[in-house]
Formats: C-alpha cells, structure tokens, sequence
C-alpha cells in the first residue's frame, strides 16, 4: 500500500488558507470468497451493441482478458482518496452535499463531498465495497447515480438517484428538484422586452464610417409582490453591403488565421440620454481592441477597405 499527500500552500498561487489532498494506492481488498473458492464468472451484456464482458459476481473482479471467462484473474487492490479546504480567498454563496454511487465503468465506486462557502471536503473510493455498488446500481453500466443537494444564488436544487451527467424528459418528477425562495416570497420573474427608438448611426473608424442602425430596447423584469426592475439595452448592427468592421482572426487555429469582423453588438447602457453614443462607442472600443490584441492599431485587411465607407 502507498500513499501520496499533496499540499497546495507549497505552490506559489494559494486559492485556499489550507488545501490539502490525500490518496491510498493499492490498498488489499478482502475477497475472503474469492480467495478460498475461487472467482465466480458471470457474463454481463451491455445495453448498447452487441458486446459483453466477464466479472466476478461476488467481488466484481474482470479476468486479465475480460472477455474470456477462462483467463486468468488478476484482483486490482483498492484506493481511496481525500481532498480539503478551508478558507477560499474568495467565497462563494453555495452550499452542497452529494453522494454517488458508480456504475460498472466508474473510475470509484463511491465518492461524495460537502461544501460551503467557507470549507469542502471530497472523498471516494475505488474498489471498495463492489458488492454494494452492484446491488444499488448493478444493472447500469454506463451512468452513475446521485443523491444531492445544493443551494446557490437562492435557489435550492435536489437530485434523487439521478443519472450524474444526463437528463432525460421521462425521469419522474421527484428525481429532479428545484426550488427559488426569491420566487416564493416575491413571485415568479416575468421579463418582457421592447423597441423602443431606432436610430440610423455612423461608427467612426480610422479608416472611415461604418453605416450602421442603432435600436434601444427597454428590458422589464417584474415580481408580483416586488418592484419591477427596468433597464434599457442597445442593439446595433452593420449594415449592408459592408456588413461588418473587419478585425484581424485569432490565428490560433487553422479556422481563425483569416481575417474576421464585427458584425453587431448588444450591450446595456447606465441611462436613456444618449444611448446611440453609449453603443457606438462600445462597438469601436471592441474593434479597436482585438485589432490591438491580435496585430495593431494600424493593421489593413488582407482585401482591403470598403469602397463604401462614409469618409469625414
């Protein structure tokens, strides 16, 4: 049996006033069973296509070739791991407490972990209690279950034997809970959106004027026992033929090495007065920006300016 500890305050870039992580490696397993009678191979088929598999059916044991029920057994030992932390340099409103139970292809066989703003713990194991797992979850060999609990932005969430990473319409009502104690107290949000003036704009460039329209929309968000919450929002988009403010691709990829553009923007603005300025003047703040990003003020596009550019 080995084990490692890891302690993250030797690292430079501390997210946490203590983090530590432990793990066990190659810890024996009893397989008392096993041991003294012999391995019990059963075949199991997969949901999905035609193939299958051999296992133990007392210890989950797989043959070396786990295909063959004739080959020689070869029982991993067991694992476990621990991760802590105490005090995050910055806290976060969520709270949590999960449990998993794996399916035939898990890495664990059971993990879980506790979490609050100002501490975690997370821990599993591997191996370990197979017996169980399979009686729980023995049937399903591609999706481990949950059972969890959270609360985050002021809404509960509960999963009940849920499938960990997927969702399905069929799954009953009660395997998937939520509920908002905002929504409670005030009312469920009711949103709605509106045009509200649109204007036809130029957005200056060095190179010329891009004609563009300009539209604010007026953004209502209401409560039925709250005050409603407005807020306006600036759309604006290029227009045809020019369509777009070229700027320079990432050239990160082989897709993004050409030259790209900025075809609209939409963004809030802090008040009503001069909304058009407000937007135009975001809109050339992000051109200007990955042109500087990504090559310089001053970069030319491999096709050149448009003729059609509104000049001063």
């Amino acid at each position: 049996m080995r084990t490692l500890t890891i302690n993250e305050n030797e690292k430079e870039d501390n997210r946490y006033l203590v983090y530590k992580r432990r793990f066990i490696f190659d810890a024996p397993r009893l397989v008392a069973m096993c041991r003294l009678r012999g391995h019990n191979p059963t075949r199991v088929d997969l949901k999905y296509g035609s193939s299958h598999y051999y296992e133990c059916k007392r210890c989950g044991t797989r043959p070396t070739d786990q295909y063959t029920p004739d080959a020689p057994w070869n029982a991993p030992n067991g694992g476990a791991n621990l991760e802590y932390w105490v005090l995050p340099k910055k806290l976060y409103d969520s709270w949590s407490l999960n449990f998993k139970v794996g399916s035939s292809g898990s890495e664990r066989t059971f993990a879980g972990h506790v979490t609050c703003p100002v501490f975690g713990v997370y821990w599993g194991v591997e191996g370990y209690g197979d017996v169980f797992r399979r009686m729980l979850n023995g049937g399903d060999h591609y999706d481990s279950r949950e059972i969890a609990i959270s609360f985050h932005e002021g809404r509960f969430n509960t999963k009940i034997w849920a499938k960990r990473n997927s969702w399905s319409s069929s799954d009953p009502w009660w395997m998937h809970g939520s509920f908002s104690v905002s929504d409670f107290v005030f009312g469920k949000r009711v949103s709605s959106r509106e045009v509200v003036d649109t204007e036809s704009v130029l957005v200056p460039m060095p190179e010329g004027s891009y004609p563009a329209t300009a539209k604010l929309e007026r953004f209502v968000s209401r409560r039925a026992r709250a005050r409603e919450d407005v807020s306006y929002i600036v759309d604006i988009d290029i227009d045809d033929p020019i369509r777009f403010i070229p700027v320079p691709g990432k050239g990160e990829n082989s897709w993004d090495c050409g030259d790209d553009g900025v075809w609209a923007l939409s963004a809030g603005v802090k008040h009503k007065g001069g909304w058009a300025v407000q937007g135009i003047a975001k809109m050339v703040e992000s051109a200007l920006r990955d042109r500087e990003r990504y090559a310089s003020r001053d970069w030319v596009p491999n096709d050149g300016w448009s003729e059609r550019l509104v000049k001063a």
